[in-house]
């Protein structure tokens, strides 16, 4: 596995502002139209 996108962000407290299930359904990752099996990183 590789990363292929990063996220960076800042939180106003040591704690964080959110549990860290709540960020991964915030962040989804989706094919564009078109295409049904991704190639590469871009599709």
């Amino acid at each position: 596995m590789a990363t292929c996108d990063l996220h960076l962000f800042k939180h106003n407290s040591a704690f964080g502002n959110a549990p860290a299930h709540r960020l991964f359904e915030w962040i989804q990752a989706k094919l564009k139209d078109g295409v049904s099996v991704p190639r590469n990183l871009k599709k």
